[in-house]
C-alpha cells in the first residue's frame, strides 16, 4: 500500500518536533499539507485535491439508511474505537446516546496536539467521507443538525466544510464552529462547554459533561467523535473494509505529515515511508501525552496496531509517532517538551497554573545547570506529586509522559550529573 504524506507547511532547519522550541531556534509546525497518494481513506487523492461529491458516491455508493441499533451494531462488527485518543469503543457511545430527547452531533476536529494533522487532512480532502459518518449518527440519534468544531489555526477549513456541505445541499443542516487553537480546547468537554457559550475548557474530571456528554444547561445529549472515528464509521456502516493506520509521522524525518499504511506494517515502515535523516535515539508515540520508547529492534517490529504498541509498551492516542534523532541532548528535549506541555494547559487549577510551569523550569535548569542534580530532584518531585491531581486529565497525562520522557533519557541525565553532555 501507498502511504500519504503531509508535509510541513514550511522547511525545518533541522530536526523539527511539532509544537516543541529545540535549542538552536529549531521550531517544528503541525504537518499538515497533502503530497501524495493514499492507501484507504485517502485513496487516488492527489495534491491540491478535494474529492467531489459525485466522485465520493461513484467510490463509495449512497449513504446507507440504518437505525441506531444498527448503525451501532455496524461500529461493533467493524471493531470501531474513537480516534481521538481515549479509544473508546464507538458502538458504546452510540448506544449511549438513546433517550428522549435528540442528540446534537458534533465532528471534532480540534486537534490540540501539536503533533497531530489527520483531522485536518481528511475534513480537506474527503470531506464527503466524513460528513456521511456524521449524516448517519445525526439520522441514528435523531438529530437535525451536525456541527464540525474546527481552530482558528485552520482559516481554510470552515470554508472547505461549508463548500461540500453545499454541494451536497445540504444547507443549515451543517454548521461550523470555530475555536481556540489550545491543547486543551480539543478536549471532548472542552468543546461541548464552548459550544454551550462557556469557555472552551475541560469539565473537571468525574462531572459532567461525561459519558453521554450532555450540553450545559440544557440536559441535551451530546455525541462528540473527531474526524477519523466518523469517516471510519462511513465505512463501517456500508460493510466496507477499514484495515489501515493512519499517522501523523514527525521529527527527524524528510517527509513529516500524515502517513496511511496498512495496519500489517510495523513501526520500521512507518518511520522509514517517512524518511529518516539520522540515526533515532526513541520514537513518541501517541503524542507529547504519549510514550516515549528507545529505538530497538522489537519497537521497530511493532505492528501499527493499539495492541500493537501496547505490547511494547507504547501508545496509540491519536495516531502520533515522533521521531527523536540520536543527534540531540535527551534532557534538552525532555525540557523543552516540557514547557510545551506547561502552556498548552488550560490554567484553571493549582497542578496547571503552578505545578507543570514549576516542573519544566526545574528540566530546563537541569538542562544547562554543570551539576543539575537538586533541579532533577526538585522536577521528579513535581511530577510525582502531579499524578492524578487537577481539575481536568492533563496534569497527569502530562506528568506520566514526561517521566516515561525521562526513563528514556536517563543517559543523558546521568551524564549531566557528572557535568557532561552526549548530545553530538
Amino acid at each position: 500500500m501507498t502511504a500519504t504524506t503531509v508535509l510541513a507547511p514550511s522547511a525545518a532547519l533541522g530536526p523539527a518536533l511539532p509544537g516543541v522550541s529545540l535549542p538552536g531556534g529549531v521550531q517544528g509546525g503541525r504537518p499538515d499539507r497533502l503530497v501524495g497518494p493514499g492507501a484507504l481513506l485517502l485513496a487516488d487523492i492527489r495534491p491540491g485535491e478535494c474529492r467531489s461529491w459525485p466522485d465520493h458516491r461513484a467510490r463509495v455508493g449512497p449513504l446507507p439508511d440504518l437505525d441506531l441499533d444498527a448503525l451501532a451494531a455496524a461500529a461493533e462488527t467493524a471493531g470501531l474505537r474513537g480516534h481521538g485518543g481515549a479509544g473508546f469503543p464507538t458502538a458504546t457511545k452510540l448506544r449511549a446516546m438513546r433517550g428522549p430527547r435528540p442528540a446534537l452531533v458534533v465532528v471534532n476536529a480540534s486537534e490540540g496536539e501539536p503533533a497531530s494533522a489527520k483531522d485536518g487532512v481528511l475534513l480537506r480532502h474527503v470531506p464527503h467521507l466524513v460528513l456521511d459518518g456524521a449524516l448517519l449518527a445525526a439520522a441514528a440519534v435523531g438529530a437535525r443538525t451536525v456541527t464540525v468544531r474546527v481552530t482558528e489555526d485552520r482559516p481554510d477549513l470552515p470554508a472547505v466544510v461549508r463548500a461540500a456541505a453545499a454541494e451536497r445541499g445540504l444547507g443549515a443542516a451543517v454548521r461550523v464552529s470555530v475555536g481556540p487553537a489550545a491543547f486543551a480546547a480539543g478536549e471532548a468537554s472542552a468543546v461541548v462547554n464552548a459550544l454551550a457559550g462557556r469557555p472552551a475548557l475541560p469539565s473537571p474530571v468525574g462531572r459532567p459533561p461525561r459519558l453521554p456528554s450532555r450540553l450545559p444547561g440544557r440536559g441535551r445529549p451530546v455525541l462528540v467523535s473527531n474526524v477519523e472515528t466518523f469517516a471510519r464509521l462511513a465505512l463501517a456502516a456500508r460493510a466496507l473494509p477499514s484495515s489501515s493506520a493512519l499517522l501523523t509521522v514527525s521529527g527527524a524525518v524528510t517527509r513529516p505529515g500524515v502517513h496511511e499504511l496498512p495496519t500489517t506494517a510495523t513501526l520500521r515502515d512507518a518511520v522509514l515511508a517517512a524518511g529518516p535523516t539520522e540515526d533515532l535515539a526513541a520514537v513518541v508515540t501517541g503524542g507529547w501525552h504519549g510514550r516515549w520508547l528507545p529505538w530497538s529492534e522489537p519497537v521497530a517490529r511493532a505492528p501499527l496496531t493499539r495492541d500493537g504498541l501496547d505490547g511494547v509498551g507504547g501508545r496509540w492516542g491519536a495516531g502520533i509517532l515522533v521521531a527523536v534523532p540520536g543527534s540531540v541532548c535527551r534532557l534538552a528535549v525532555v525540557a523543552a517538551v516540557a514547557r510545551t506541555l506547561a502552556a498548552g494547559s488550560a490554567g484553571q487549577c493549582g497542578p496547571c497554573r503552578a505545578g507543570l510551569p514549576f516542573a519544566a523550569a526545574e528540566l530546563s535548569r537541569a538542562a544547562t545547570l554543570p551539576h543539575p542534580g537538586p533541579a532533577l530532584v526538585e522536577a521528579s518531585d513535581a511530577l510525582a506529586a502531579l499524578h492524578g491531581r487537577g481539575l481536568c486529565a492533563h496534569p497527569t497525562a502530562s506528568a506520566e509522559a514526561l517521566r516515561s520522557a525521562l526513563a528514556w533519557a536517563r543517559p543523558d541525565v546521568e551524564a549531566h550529573r557528572s557535568g557532561r553532555c552526549l548530545a553530538r
